[in-house]
């Protein structure tokens, strides 16, 4: 046995996890879409094969291995699931020494006949092993337990960094890759949170429920349900079902938590049903004086990977991707939460502290302890999407980190800020939103082309918006052929009705980005100057537009740029008198941007004009130290240099120069030499000037000699 056993180290020790090879068929019944697996090694395979119909209503995907070594190989390769072990006594003193902190092992269960002489090797694994067992049926009951217990725990995070300064503002340009993927997250919840229902809702329930069936053809018990379902269900018991320990939990859970689309559609109508229902029980909760209170604190236990961990700062923004559940016992979530000492590397344990304003909308929630499997747990259920501020991270004694989140109204104003970086998609006035951080999700790019292309022919029959939106997903996943991008661009433009403005404005602005990186800028113009047209209702791209169109003058001839730059300000001058105010924010933009055009072609007297337009036009609603002003003296001293009105040009470099801050060192310096510099031509100015004074005077002496 000690031979055999240095072989078994030696084997689990060269094995790296690995992702197995999966068929693309969504409801593959080879494919594990649960979270769960059980898998049972035992050297007789009779006690397995009488159980595994019980064992499949427990957890529907069951493994079964004969050879340690295989059991191994196979536990490695996963890392999506979690794994529920029974091992037989004659494995359990080899293999668990090897497999109890591998992140993907749950909990292990020891199904043997000499509990003595087990229990004297458990106590330094006692953490993962949940029991020995001789009876079948006990052994039963308590996965019955564990596995509920466990299925409460599981979810994913995405989290979004909040700058304390309030000048450093997010753009598309910085945003990091985890900052991507959080808005990412929040839009997938948004998309199929709004996505209106096809018509023929019957035929995409019945769709479901066939796919549900192939899929667990072999569980009697999850067929029986599968039919319950499709005579019982209405989208007002959707949390009653949501709550039962059946099918839809288990493929709802996974398929949000791994993003899996194509399967997170096939369920878009209970999932919608469900955040409805939440929403509306909250609602009525708010309201509801007998229930009021000034906050609550609930609790949330579950395992993070270490890199997940690392993301993790205070004041930073946390979103939960799925459905969370949470509960007001502590000691719960712990459980939960696991013993951080018999981690691996790679992962940490976390006990989430939530706590809630009980009036705020920013996050609807539900109590569900009447429908809990666990009369003695309070628990509370959150909708999809749910997003806290961080406010501390510390490590309780047992090295389990605690994060303390608190959800309030700002945080809702700060969801809101944070989406119109983007523009306002939930208005459906941002198609272009999912195509500017895609490209930040790496080389899951390829999967997510794939699941769109399989989802076109679904949305068509949705609203053409949704439709617009995956013609753009499509477009700018195959960027790197031109003329095909430009054709899913136009498919695009053309699912999105002319009534709708806004939405045709960055669509023109897409097509035009394409021309632009392809070298037409006569037609990445154009379609600039279409979008301008088309965005007269809304103000969001103006500015972007604008700084698009001088990046194209720089690159084009003079006389293209300056006919374009004409029938803009004409463009400007039109919506001033039709539709803006005075002190409409949208003009000081605009004057900013034509004012940089009508400089760079050295047409200084039109730049100082629509600076000082900008200006008059900020002042209207910016604070008056904002640090826009600074930029916009210090270029209105460039114009009076390119002039040679040195003196106009000082005063206005030292306008800029009162806007400095005292930690801003670079752009001080870069005045100061622009003072420097101008002093210096200014006096060489003058001394020209007195020389030519000088000289005239001679000039005119000699004159009166004669």
């Amino acid at each position: 046995m000690a031979v055999e056993s240095v072989d078994v180290h030696e084997q689990v020790l060269s094995l790296a996890p690995r992702e197995l090879s999966l068929p693309q068929t969504s409801f593959n019944i080879n494919r594990n879409l649960e979270d769960l697996t059980l898998v049972w090694l035992d050297s007789n395979k009779d006690d397995y094969l009488n159980s595994i119909s019980t064992l499949r209503c427990i957890i529907n995907y069951t493994k079964f291995f004969t050879n340690p070594i295989d059991c191994l190989n196979y536990i490695t390769s996963i890392n999506k699931e979690k794994l529920f072990l029974v091992i037989s006594g004659q494995f359990g003193k080899e293999i668990v020494p090897l497999i109890f902190q591998l992140p993907q092992v749950a909990s292990i269960y020891i199904f043997c006949i000499d509990l003595g002489e087990h229990k004297k090797w458990v106590k330094v694994y006692e953490a993962r092993i949940k029991g020995f067992f001789i009876n079948k049926d006990l052994l039963f009951q308590k996965l019955i337990r564990d596995v509920k217990l466990y299925s409460k725990s599981l979810s994913s995070i995405s989290t979004y960094s909040l700058s304390s300064n309030e000048k450093k503002q997010k753009s598309l340009g910085n945003l990091t890759k985890e900052d991507h993927l959080f808005v990412y997250s929040q839009l997938l919840a948004e998309i199929f949170l709004q996505t209106k229902r096809t018509l023929d809702e019957n035929t995409a329930r019945q769709e479901l429920l066939q796919a549900c069936r192939t899929y667990y053809q072999e569980n009697q018990l999850e067929l029986g349900k599968i039919e319950e379902f499709e005579n019982t269900y209405r989208e007002t018991n959707a949390i009653t079902w949501y709550t039962k320990d059946c099918f839809l939990y288990r493929l709802i859970n996974k398929a949000l938590r791994t993003e899996n689309i194509d399967i997170i559609f096939k369920f878009r109508f209970f999932i919608a049903d469900l955040h409805k229902q939440i929403k509306e029980l909250h609602s009525v909760n708010v309201k509801n004086p007998k229930q009021k209170r000034e906050s609550l604190t609930v609790y949330h236990g579950q395992l993070i990977s270490a890199d997940e961990l690392k993301q993790l700062t205070v004041n930073s923004l946390i979103s939960f991707n799925t459905f969370l559940s949470t509960t007001t016992s502590r000691e719960v979530a712990l459980m939960f939460a696991g013993d951080n000492c018999l981690c691996v590397d790679d992962f940490r344990s976390i006990l989430f502290e939530l706590e809630i304003e009980w009036n705020s909308y920013a996050s609807p929630f539900v109590n569900i302890s009447h429908l809990s499997s666990f009369a003695d747990e309070d628990e509370y259920l959150f909708s999809i999407g749910s997003i806290f501020r961080i406010e501390s991270i510390e490590n309780l004694v047992s090295g389990t980190s605690h994060v303390r989140l608190f959800l309030d109204h700002q945080i809702s104003m700060n969801i809101k800020n944070t989406l119109e970086l983007f523009g306002d998609y939930l208005n459906g006035t941002q198609i272009n939103l999912l195509e500017k951080f895609l490209s930040e999700t790496g080389s899951d790019c390829v999967n997510k082309q794939r699941n769109i292309q399989q989802l076109l022919k679904e949305f068509e029959k949705t609203a053409s918006y949704h439709l617009a939106v995956f013609y753009v997903h499509t477009g700018f996943l195959i960027h790197s052929n031109y003329r095909m991008q430009l054709e899913y661009y136009e498919k695009a433009l053309d699912a999105i009705p002319v009534t709708n403005r806004p939405m045709r404005a960055l669509m023109y602005n897409s097509i035009a980005v394409v021309y632009y990186t392809n070298f037409d800028y006569k037609s990445a113009l154009d379609h600039y100057e279409l979008a301008i047209k088309a965005n007269t209702d809304a103000y969001l791209l103006n500015e972007e537009l604008n700084e698009k169109i001088s990046q194209i003058y720089d690159e084009c001839s003079s006389s293209l740029g300056l006919k374009t730059l004409i029938n803009s300000e004409k463009f400007i001058q039109d919506r001033i008198r039709a539709n803006l105010s005075d002190n409409d924010p949208a003009l000081a933009s605009y004057y900013d941007q034509i004012a940089r055009i009508y400089e760079e072609n050295q047409l200084f007297e039109l730049a100082l004009e629509n600076f000082k337009k900008a200006i008059l036009s900020y002042q209207q609603y910016l604070p008056s130290n904002h640090l826009k002003f600074r930029d916009l003296y210090e270029r209105i001293g460039n114009v009076y240099v390119g002039q040679s009105h040195y003196v106009w040009a000082l005063k206005n470099y030292e306008k800029a120069k009162e806007f400095c801050l005292a930690d801003d060192q670079p752009l001080c310096e870069k005045l100061k030499k622009k003072i420097e510099k101008v002093n210096i031509l200014r006096e060489k100015q003058l001394s020209d000037e007195t020389k030519r004074t000088l000289t005239s005077d001679d000039d005119r002496n000699r004159h009166k000699c004669r």
